[in-house]
Protein backbone atom coordinates (compact mmCIF):
# COMPACT_ATOMS: atom_id res chain seq x y z
CA UNK A 1 0.00 0.00 0.00
CA UNK A 2 1.13 3.25 -0.81
CA UNK A 3 1.25 5.96 1.76
CA UNK A 4 0.09 9.73 0.32
CA UNK A 5 0.73 12.79 2.00
CA UNK A 6 0.37 16.53 1.70
CA UNK A 7 2.13 18.17 -0.47
CA UNK A 8 1.39 21.94 0.02
CA UNK A 9 2.05 22.53 -4.16
CA UNK A 10 4.98 21.42 -5.93
CA UNK A 11 6.55 24.81 -4.67
CA UNK A 12 6.00 24.26 -0.99
CA UNK A 13 7.21 20.82 -0.70
CA UNK A 14 7.57 19.00 2.83
CA UNK A 15 10.28 16.89 3.89
CA UNK A 16 9.98 13.58 2.97
CA UNK A 17 9.64 11.09 5.84
CA UNK A 18 7.25 8.59 4.09
CA UNK A 19 10.38 5.98 2.94
CA UNK A 20 10.94 6.36 6.98
CA UNK A 21 7.46 5.39 7.62
CA UNK A 22 6.88 2.66 4.62
CA UNK A 23 10.14 1.06 6.16
CA UNK A 24 8.52 1.29 9.98
CA UNK A 25 5.56 -0.26 8.26
CA UNK A 26 7.54 -3.16 7.00
CA UNK A 27 9.45 -3.99 9.98
CA UNK A 28 5.97 -4.25 12.56
CA UNK A 29 4.06 -6.19 10.12
CA UNK A 30 7.10 -8.74 9.93
CA UNK A 31 7.23 -8.62 13.83
CA UNK A 32 3.74 -7.67 14.75
CA UNK A 33 1.30 -8.73 12.65
CA UNK A 34 -1.96 -6.50 13.00
CA UNK A 35 -0.21 -4.21 14.76
CA UNK A 36 -2.21 -1.37 13.39
CA UNK A 37 -5.31 -2.53 15.48
CA UNK A 38 -3.07 -2.12 18.32
CA UNK A 39 -2.71 1.39 18.06
CA UNK A 40 -4.88 4.43 19.81
CA UNK A 41 -4.96 7.11 17.12
CA UNK A 42 -6.34 9.04 20.27
CA UNK A 43 -3.52 8.85 21.78
CA UNK A 44 -0.75 8.75 18.89
CA UNK A 45 1.78 11.31 19.76
CA UNK A 46 5.51 10.45 17.45
CA UNK A 47 6.91 13.23 20.02
CA UNK A 48 6.30 11.22 23.13
CA UNK A 49 8.09 8.36 24.03
CA UNK A 50 4.79 6.39 25.54
CA UNK A 51 2.53 7.39 23.18
CA UNK A 52 4.36 6.53 19.86
CA UNK A 53 3.62 3.65 18.29
CA UNK A 54 6.87 1.34 19.01
CA UNK A 55 5.69 2.86 22.76
CA UNK A 56 1.90 1.94 22.42
CA UNK A 57 3.25 -1.34 21.40
CA UNK A 58 5.53 -2.00 24.00
CA UNK A 59 3.58 -1.08 26.78
CA UNK A 60 0.70 -3.19 25.51
CA UNK A 61 3.32 -6.10 26.22
CA UNK A 62 3.60 -7.18 21.84
CA UNK A 63 7.17 -6.11 21.97
CA UNK A 64 7.85 -8.93 24.28
CA UNK A 65 8.34 -7.59 27.68
CA UNK A 66 9.18 -4.04 26.35
CA UNK A 67 8.07 -1.43 28.47
CA UNK A 68 8.52 1.15 26.48
CA UNK A 69 9.40 3.16 23.67
CA UNK A 70 13.58 2.71 24.29
CA UNK A 71 12.58 -1.14 25.19
CA UNK A 72 11.15 -1.75 22.59
CA UNK A 73 13.69 -0.57 19.83
CA UNK A 74 16.27 -1.90 21.68
CA UNK A 75 14.11 -5.59 21.30
CA UNK A 76 13.55 -4.80 18.06
CA UNK A 77 17.48 -4.66 17.23
CA UNK A 78 17.59 -7.76 19.47
CA UNK A 79 15.46 -9.52 16.87
CA UNK A 80 17.03 -7.94 14.00
CA UNK A 81 14.05 -6.29 12.72
CA UNK A 82 16.12 -3.25 12.68
CA UNK A 83 19.51 -2.63 11.87
CA UNK A 84 21.59 -1.92 15.03
CA UNK A 85 23.22 0.52 12.90
CA UNK A 86 20.67 2.35 11.79
CA UNK A 87 19.41 5.21 13.90
CA UNK A 88 15.07 5.08 14.73
CA UNK A 89 14.41 7.85 12.61
CA UNK A 90 15.38 5.62 9.46
CA UNK A 91 12.21 3.62 9.94
CA UNK A 92 10.09 6.55 10.81
CA UNK A 93 10.30 6.00 14.69
CA UNK A 94 11.92 8.93 15.28
CA UNK A 95 12.88 12.19 13.27
CA UNK A 96 15.59 12.06 11.46
CA UNK A 97 16.61 16.07 12.10
CA UNK A 98 17.86 18.17 14.85
CA UNK A 99 16.13 21.27 16.24
CA UNK A 100 18.55 23.31 14.42
CA UNK A 101 18.37 21.23 10.91
CA UNK A 102 14.98 22.11 11.02
CA UNK A 103 15.17 25.50 11.26
CA UNK A 104 17.88 25.67 8.18
CA UNK A 105 15.67 23.48 5.88
CA UNK A 106 12.88 25.80 6.78
CA UNK A 107 14.93 28.53 6.08
CA UNK A 108 15.78 27.51 2.95
CA UNK A 109 12.52 27.25 1.75
CA UNK A 110 11.06 30.45 -0.52
CA UNK A 111 9.37 33.38 1.89
CA UNK A 112 5.66 32.06 1.09
CA UNK A 113 6.33 28.60 2.59
CA UNK A 114 3.52 28.15 5.01
CA UNK A 115 5.70 27.62 7.91
CA UNK A 116 8.14 30.33 7.14
CA UNK A 117 6.49 32.72 9.95
CA UNK A 118 7.46 29.92 12.54
CA UNK A 119 11.00 31.22 12.36
CA UNK A 120 10.71 34.77 11.23
CA UNK A 121 14.27 36.16 10.43
CA UNK A 122 17.22 34.73 11.12
CA UNK A 123 17.95 37.10 14.24
CA UNK A 124 15.17 36.07 15.88
CA UNK A 125 16.10 32.15 16.24
CA UNK A 126 15.69 31.01 19.72
CA UNK A 127 15.11 28.36 21.28
CA UNK A 128 11.42 28.88 21.59
CA UNK A 129 11.44 28.97 17.54
CA UNK A 130 13.26 25.69 17.60
CA UNK A 131 10.94 24.14 19.75
CA UNK A 132 7.92 25.63 17.77
CA UNK A 133 9.70 24.16 14.66
CA UNK A 134 9.95 20.64 16.28
CA UNK A 135 6.57 20.82 16.96
CA UNK A 136 5.61 20.93 13.54
CA UNK A 137 8.10 18.40 12.67
CA UNK A 138 6.08 16.12 15.00
CA UNK A 139 3.11 16.80 13.96
CA UNK A 140 3.95 15.81 10.24
CA UNK A 141 5.55 11.98 11.09
CA UNK A 142 2.96 11.84 13.87
CA UNK A 143 0.43 12.39 10.57
CA UNK A 144 1.83 9.95 8.26
CA UNK A 145 1.54 7.01 10.67
CA UNK A 146 -1.94 8.26 11.64
CA UNK A 147 -3.15 8.29 7.87
CA UNK A 148 -1.17 4.63 7.49
CA UNK A 149 -2.85 3.71 10.62
CA UNK A 150 -6.27 4.63 9.47
CA UNK A 151 -6.37 3.14 6.01
CA UNK A 152 -4.88 -0.35 7.73
CA UNK A 153 -7.45 0.16 10.28
CA UNK A 154 -10.23 0.73 7.96
CA UNK A 155 -8.90 -2.30 5.65
CA UNK A 156 -8.79 -4.88 8.83
CA UNK A 157 -12.45 -3.68 9.42
CA UNK A 158 -13.62 -4.00 5.89
CA UNK A 159 -12.23 -7.71 5.92
CA UNK A 160 -13.59 -8.53 9.18
CA UNK A 161 -17.27 -6.93 7.71
CA UNK A 162 -16.77 -9.29 4.62
CA UNK A 163 -15.78 -12.54 6.40
CA UNK A 164 -18.96 -12.13 8.91
CA UNK A 165 -20.83 -11.93 5.76
CA UNK A 166 -19.45 -14.91 4.50
CA UNK A 167 -19.89 -16.56 7.50
CA UNK A 168 -23.37 -15.73 7.54
CA UNK A 169 -24.15 -16.31 4.04
CA UNK A 170 -22.66 -19.83 4.72
CA UNK A 171 -24.75 -20.68 7.44
CA UNK A 172 -27.59 -19.84 5.47
CA UNK A 173 -26.72 -22.91 3.49
CA UNK A 174 -26.24 -25.71 6.04
CA UNK A 175 -27.14 -29.35 4.75
CA UNK A 176 -29.80 -29.67 6.64
CA UNK A 177 -31.95 -26.40 5.47
CA UNK A 178 -30.53 -27.70 1.69
CA UNK A 179 -31.93 -31.22 2.25
CA UNK A 180 -34.96 -29.37 3.11
CA UNK A 181 -35.44 -27.36 0.32
CA UNK A 182 -34.70 -30.09 -2.07
CA UNK A 183 -37.40 -32.05 -0.08
CA UNK A 184 -39.86 -29.18 -0.96
CA UNK A 185 -39.10 -28.40 -4.14
CA UNK A 186 -39.61 -32.27 -5.48
CA UNK A 187 -43.39 -32.20 -4.04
Amino acid sequence: MAIRTVQVTETYKVPDFLTNVERGVKVLDKVVPGWSDKINLIELNLARANSCVVGQLALQELLNGATGYFDGIKWLKEQKAIAKDKEDSFYGFNLPVESDEAVEWILRQPKTHPWQPLVGTQTQRTTEVETVVMGVFWDYLTSIWVQVIKDRQEHSRQVRKAQRAAKKATAKKTPAKVAKKATRARH
